[in-house]
């Protein structure tokens, strides 16, 4: 766990070394943004490694689970709470669709809802039946608008490194759920 609380931090520390914000408020949203992405990307990545994280933490894969989703989900909230404080507008999460290129460009507020979505689906899994995994698979759909949204317009991605490791990340999350998948079919 405390790799997964230092890797994120050191990344996100780096890049806003690398790159100084304007002002705080610049920095703190890019900063949110970043840690935010990473730990929804490793709540992602935790669902390939149920018996690895259970055997390995002696905790219930769903705790970790949770911990990590939730930071991430939180982060984006800070994310877009502090754009929309910026721009002095709460209109940053509605999503856009004028065009389909602005839909993408502007797919932070399509994943965040998307997010919330897939996180009522869990919460209420006990009303909805066993097809709330339906609902819940939208987190991967989010992760990639919000991988598009940040290869567009973050400001962090523009040099090659973050980049690929961005379009890595969204790779590893459209892997890890086909192998879910098919491991599940299997069964």
């Amino acid at each position: 766990m405390a790799l997964a609380i230092l890797i994120p931090l050191t990344l996100a520390a780096a890049a806003l070394i690398a790159k100084p914000a304007d002002y705080t408020l610049h920095a703190a949203t890019r900063g949110a943004a970043m840690l935010g992405y990473m730990y929804v990307f490793l709540a992602c990545l935790s669902s390939a490694f149920v018996r690895e994280l259970t055997r390995r933490l002696g905790k219930p894969y769903l705790k970790v689970h949770h911990v990590l989703a939730t930071v991430g989900l939180t982060l984006l909230t800070v994310h877009g709470v502090l754009v929309a404080w910026d721009s002095r507008s709460v209109a940053v999460f509605l999503p856009r669709f004028e065009s389909p290129e602005g839909f993408l460009l502007w797919g932070g507020p399509p994943a965040y809802w998307l997010i919330w979505i897939a996180v009522a689906a869990a919460a209420l899994r006990l009303s909805v039946g066993p097809r709330w995994r339906l609902i819940h698979w939208l987190n991967y759909i989010a992760f990639m608008l919000a991988t598009t949204h940040a290869l567009m317009i973050g400001s962090d991605l523009v040099h090659p490194i973050p980049r690929y490791t961005a379009s890595a990340m969204a790779l590893i999350v459209i892997a890890v759920f086909f192998r879910k998948r098919l491991t599940e079919a299997k069964t």
